[in-house]
């Protein structure tokens, strides 16, 4: 029995019209009863009852029905497997990831290992905003970014592969320390704290905009690693991915934010 003919046979019981699926599959309507009939007689049962107006699919055929379905998923499975095999992939890719995102990683880089076994990974640390401008000048293959407007972004395809809650990040001794929770209308008249030249604290700012927040005064911060360092000296709040958490920063208090 062909392959071609369990094929057949679930494109039959899918429609049950003879007709249909021999004009959807470009063969005879005789060669197709002919290919069922074919199925029929390798597994021993009467798989089909049709007359001229119906298709009835016996119980033997229903189960016919489910395991072609998995035998074929297999068996295609297994073609593109050795497809992929032949074609033997070789290279390197190079990842820019946050340092504090590399837990969201591992389960890609186990997915990438098995499927192309061959290529080498190679991570990178980068944040954000210099790993969407390394992507487009192609000194890294892939990047590890938060999902908002970026600038030429119809040069770059995106999958989102997480989710994260946003947070309030804040000195231990800030009044929002007290609070279990923050909502976006606290941040009303805070000292908020931003990085400087970055598209996320772009799409913070334009968040509190459209929320009518009005902050008190706004601090900027060159980079991730020295935020703490303007978040305690101004005494303000940033609004941060809560993948932040991974810092580990014991003088440093965060809270989810209700939306």
């Amino acid at each position: 029995m062909k392959i071609e003919y369990m094929e057949e046979y679930i494109a039959v019981v899918d429609s049950l019209n003879f007709t249909a699926t021999a004009n959807k599959l470009l063969i005879t309507q005789s060669a197709l009863s002919r290919h069922i009939a074919v199925v029929e007689e390798h597994v021993g049962a009467r798989l089909l009852y049709r007359d001229t107006h119906n298709v009835e699919v016996s119980p033997a055929g229903k189960l016919v029905y489910d395991e072609f379905q998995k035998m074929l998923n297999i068996y295609n499975s297994t073609r593109a497997k050795v497809e992929r095999m032949g074609k033997k992939y070789t290279g390197a890719i190079r990842i820019g990831v946050p340092y504090y995102c590399l837990k969201y990683m591992d389960p890609l880089i186990l997915a990438m290992k098995r499927e192309y076994p061959d290529i080498t990974i190679e991570m990178l640390s980068y944040q954000p905003t210099p790993a969407y401008h390394a992507l487009l000048d192609y000194q890294i293959d892939m990047a590890m970014l938060f999902r908002h407007y970026y600038p030429s972004s119809e040069d770059v395809r995106f999958h989102d592969f997480a989710k994260e809650q946003q947070i309030i990040v804040a000195s231990k001794d800030h009044a929002f320390a007290l609070k279990e929770s923050i909502s976006f209308i606290d941040l009303n008249d805070q000292i908020i704290v931003l990085f400087r030249n970055n598209y996320y604290s772009d799409f913070v700012h334009s968040v509190l905009t459209r929320l009518g927040i009005h902050p008190k005064s706004i601090v900027y911060s060159d980079h991730i690693d020295t935020m703490p360092y303007s978040i305690m000296e101004s005494r303000g709040v940033a609004v941060e991915p809560i993948c932040v958490m991974n810092m580990n920063r014991s003088d440093l208090m965060m809270r989810p934010i209700n939306v």
